[in-house]
């Protein structure tokens, strides 16, 4: 199971996997269904192309903003790792911010061949940023995933302070939310709830 399946566990009546992937927590109750939802998908990326000097392109999963991405380290699924680079720095230099795109970016994994490179990724592989969560100023955590698994943690705490309610409640672990909140609509559609809240991040400042 999931970690997050772990940490709820203590403090639901039943815990279950819907077919798309989300985790649902019920604590049982006898009033209204009351869902509240908070992704636990995170954005990261794809390899599209390996070209012949082995440099990889990739695609974005959820959104990017790809000039940020400059020099942004990743780990893929298999462990392998990468730094993303701007294809001719010289013409991005010229460029303004806004009209770098993902097309202008590559990932260097340190191959110096398509062969290379192709033993340690394959199209399709996934990757995600390489960083650790730390910790900045009184009690700050600074991390790439904090959007959502900050608010994942919120309902693992709802979860914990609520001994008993009079109403039924669904705890909803969602996926895909990155890529078009599939996972919130389905769980929606399957628990009927009378009422849904969805916990997200805003930016700060």
């Amino acid at each position: 199971g999931s970690p997050i399946a772990a940490l709820a566990g203590p403090f639901c009546d039943e815990l279950f996997v819907t077919p798309t992937g989300n985790l649902v927590c019920h604590k049982k109750g006898k009033g209204k269904k009351l869902m509240f939802c908070a992704h636990m998908d995170v954005i990261g990326f794809m390899v599209t192309y390996i070209n012949e000097k082995g440099f990889v392109s990739f695609t974005t999963i959820g959104g990017h903003n790809a000039p940020a991405l400059i020099n942004t380290k990743v780990r893929f699924v298999n462990g392998t790792m990468g730094i993303i680079r701007p294809r001719r720095q010289a013409e991005l230099m010229d460029k303004p911010a806004s009209a770098v795109t993902v097309k202008d970016l590559y990932i260097d994994i340190g191959a110096c061949s398509f062969e290379e490179a192709s033993a340690m990724v394959k199209i399709g592989d996934l990757a995600m940023f390489a960083t650790s969560p730390e910790l900045i100023g009184d009690g700050c955590m600074m991390t790439p995933y904090a959007d959502d698994l900050a608010s994942c943690c919120v309902l693992l705490m709802a979860m914990e302070q609520i001994k008993k309610s009079d109403n039924d409640l669904y705890f909803v672990f969602t996926v895909q939310e990155e890529v078009g909140l599939k996972g919130a609509m389905t769980a929606t559609a399957a628990i009927e709830p009378y009422m849904g809240i969805a916990i997200d991040l805003c930016y700060s400042g």
